[in-house]
C-alpha cells in the first residue's frame, strides 16, 4: 500500500509537470515498466498510443534514430557503471542525466529532442528504483548536433560529459575559430566580417578543414568536432 501511495504521488507530480508542455515519463527500474507516460507524446509527435501496443507498453526506443539508440545505450552503460554512481547515495538526488538525440514523429521525420532524467527513489540496496524523464524538442534544431549525454550535479555545478574518442586533425587555431562560427550558423561573409578576414580566406579554411578531417562537408565537420569537443 505504501509503495502504491508513493507511485501515485510521483504520478501526480508528473501530471503537474506535463501542464508545462513537456513529455513526462516515470520509469520503474525494478519491473522495467513505465507507470506513467505523458499524453503530450501524442500531441507533439503525433504517435498513436491507442492503436500501438508497443508504445502503450513504453517501448518508445523504436522511434529513436537507429544510430542514436546505439550511442544512448553506450552512454547509459558508461554512466551507470561509473561516474553516475557515488559512495554517498544521497548524491543521486542532486544529479541530472541529460541526453540529446533524434526521435521520429508520426510523419516519419526525425527531430532533435533533449531529455532530462532525475532520480525519484532508490531501492533498499541503493540501486535506482524510480526515475522521472522530462523530454522537450531541442532549441535551435537546425544547428549541427550530435547524440550526447552528460551528468550535472545541481549542488556543485560539476558536469561530466560522455568521453569521445580523440583524434588529432591538426587544425590551426584559425581553422577551429572558423569551424566554431560555422557551427554557430554563420555564413562565410558573416565569418569574414566577424574575424576580420577575407571571404576567400574563410573559404580556404573551409576547404582545409574538410580535407584535414576527411569529411564530405563542413556540416559533417562540425558534427565530428562537437563529438570530439574541439568546439
Amino acid at each position: 500500500m505504501q509503495q502504491e501511495d508513493t507511485i501515485n504521488q510521483y504520478i501526480k507530480t508528473a501530471k503537474q509537470l506535463e501542464r508545462l508542455g513537456s513529455c513526462v515519463t516515470i520509469f520503474d527500474y525494478k519491473n522495467k515498466v513505465h507507470p506513467y507516460i505523458s499524453k503530450n507524446y501524442e500531441r507533439i509527435f503525433g504517435w498513436d498510443f491507442e492503436n500501438d501496443e508497443e508504445l502503450q507498453k513504453g517501448f518508445m526506443d523504436k522511434e529513436v534514430h537507429p544510430e542514436d539508440i546505439k550511442h544512448l545505450n553506450e552512454m547509459a552503460h558508461y554512466f551507470l557503471s561509473g561516474p553516475l554512481l557515488t559512495d554517498d547515495k544521497k548524491d543521486f538526488f542532486h544529479l541530472q542525466y541529460v541526453t540529446e538525440y533524434r526521435i521520429r514523429n508520426a510523419h516519419g521525420n526525425y527531430v532533435w529532442v533533449i531529455e532530462k532524467h532525475l532520480v525519484l527513489d532508490l531501492s533498499e540496496d541503493g540501486s535506482l528504483r524510480y526515475t522521472l524523464g522530462i523530454l522537450d524538442q531541442s532549441v535551435q534544431p537546425n544547428l549541427p548536433k550530435i547524440c550526447s549525454a552528460q551528468v550535472i550535479n545541481t549542488t556543485t555545478g560539476s558536469v561530466k560529459v560522455f568521453p569521445r574518442e580523440q583524434k588529432n586533425y591538426d587544425l590551426s587555431k584559425r581553422e577551429i575559430e572558423v569551424l566554431k562560427e560555422i557551427g554557430g550558423g554563420l555564413l562565410s561573409k558573416q565569418i569574414s566580417d566577424k574575424l576580420n578576414i577575407s571571404v576567400n580566406t574563410v573559404n580556404t579554411h573551409r576547404q582545409n578543414i574538410i580535407s584535414k578531417m576527411n569529411v564530405g562537408n563542413t556540416t559533417e565537420a562540425v558534427q565530428v568536432a562537437l563529438s570530439m569537443q574541439l568546439i
